[in-house]
């Protein structure tokens, strides 16, 4: 995760001044513990009611000053009040004795644009305003000076946990020789902030800072007198202006165990941007310590490229691995149904009908088929095949099913055309009636004596 907050000087045009405001320029920098103001500027007022307002887009803010005398007769002089979009919030007690870098007020609020406002109240101190930090929020905020400290993933990234420590709850130090800090960075100047100890030797040390590979440039670690309470917000040293773009740092420590550290707090990059830095091109030089420990943001970078590779080569191998489960299942399936006995379709076979007696097929054209499926019985061909026969008592239609009434003694019903003979003289037909129910229209002879069988079937 990164945290990168925005530096905004008393000097930026966008801070509104109402009242009188008269500006400063390193007068006060040796004042106090806490290094000199930001850029060594500063706006001051000796008007009661003199207030500015900043907006921004944020979800937090602090605003910071220098304190000449905080309590003057037991009367805190100045005063101030803050406000986030007309609404008052707390403010922080001034310090016990003069300072820079005073936090004034700090709150924190919901993502949006905002409006900081501050009224100063001045009896016979002078009001000196510094800065505002604010955390931007939404999308990226370029072309501003950005602060980067410990928070930042890419600022841990640069220093190798075996020869940096964090020190006295402030920042990081390193007392070994040739330890490394490299940074990556957008914009086209970076300060470095550290700080200056008060429980380590006492002897001044070096260090050098390059970018981009350049020739290194020497800036000195200057160790205080025994009894100098801790120093911070000191700046080592400050860039060349570059090109607006990506560069990379590197800072290597000269001295050893029996100076003064190398510290780190933060950095302050210069047209930066609060987006994470994008690193610099494989083609460009950061030089090497003989320890080994430079380098480290680089070794940092293609952690991360392997972490994302390895992420999707997981990803992909899954999917394949769930792909070919599919594709074994769905064969294995495919398989086990063509082993399978498949059912054969019920055909229906049209049979043509088959008179039982020569007669019944030269007295008439022959009878409609009788349907007759896989499994049934053929059509008999003699009476001792069937068990009963039935008399027909009416012709039935196309389609129309013929009802058994009467045994086949009775007699069956006679055309008005016939002439009265005897039963024994007329032609016999059987029928066969097939399980489908199907009835097909058939010629049936006069005087014809019809039999009715009905269907059978096979066990």
């Amino acid at each position: 995760m990164s945290t990168r907050i925005v530096v905004v000087d008393d000097t930026s045009p966008n801070i509104n001044y109402a009242g009188t405001w008269f500006q400063d320029r390193g007068s006060k920098d040796s004042l106090g513990t806490y290094g000199a103001p930001y850029q060594s500027t500063l706006h001051g007022t000796t008007t009661n009611g003199s207030s500015f307002s900043f907006a921004f887009n944020g979800i937090s803010v602090d605003v910071f000053a220098t304190l000449e005398i905080a309590n003057n007769s037991g009367v805190i002089d100045p005063q101030w009040e803050c406000f986030i979009d007309g609404s008052q919030i707390p403010t922080y007690s001034p310090s016990t004795a003069p300072t820079n870098h005073w936090t004034l007020c700090g709150f924190t609020f919901s993502a949006g644009p905002h409006v900081l406002t501050v009224n100063a109240t001045v009896r016979e101190q002078t009001f000196w305003f510094d800065s505002i930090q604010y955390t931007s929020s939404g999308g990226s905020t370029t072309n501003q000076s950005i602060l980067i400290d410990e928070r930042d993933e890419e600022f841990r990234a640069g220093l190798s946990e075996d020869v940096w420590h964090f020190t006295s709850g402030v920042g990081y130090s390193s007392q070994v020789p040739n330890a490394a800090f490299t940074f990556n960075f957008s914009g086209s100047s970076l300060e470095y902030y550290g700080f200056i100890p008060d429980n380590f030797p006492r002897v001044d040390a070096t260090a050098t800072w390059a970018v981009d590979g350049g020739t290194p440039q020497e800036f000195a670690l200057e160790a205080t007198p025994p009894g100098t309470p801790l120093h911070r917000f000191q700046k080592f040293f400050q860039t060349d202006v570059y090109p607006i773009g990506d560069h990379r740092l590197q800072v290597v420590y000269q001295g050893d165990s029996t100076k003064t550290p190398l510290t780190l707090t933060n950095v302050i990059v210069g047209n930066g941007t609060t987006t994470t830095s994008t690193g610099i091109p494989s083609g460009s030089s950061a030089g090497a310590g003989p320890t080994g420990t430079s380098g480290t943001s680089g070794a940092a970078t293609s952690g991360k490229s392997t972490n994302l590779g390895a992420i999707l080569g997981g990803v992909l191998g899954g999917l394949a691995l769930i792909l070919l489960v599919a594709l074994l299942f769905w064969l294995r399936r495919r398989r086990r149904r063509r082993a399978e006995p498949q059912e054969k379709p019920n055909t229906t076979v049209v049979q043509p009908f088959e008179p039982t007696t020569a007669a019944a097929l030269t007295a008439a054209p022959p009878l409609a088929p009788s349907v007759r499926t896989k499994g049934q019985l053929s059509l008999a061909t003699n009476e001792s095949d069937f068990s009963r026969t039935t008399a027909v008592t009416s012709p039935q239609s196309a389609g129309t099913a013929l009802s058994p009434s009467a045994p086949s003694s009775s007699p069956a019903p006679a055309h008005a055309t016939d002439n009265i003979h005897s039963e024994s003289d007329d032609p016999r037909v059987i029928v066969v009636h097939a399980d489908s129910g199907v009835r097909l229209s058939q010629v049936i002879p006069p005087h014809a004596r019809v039999e009715e069988v009905p269907p059978t079937y096979s066990a």
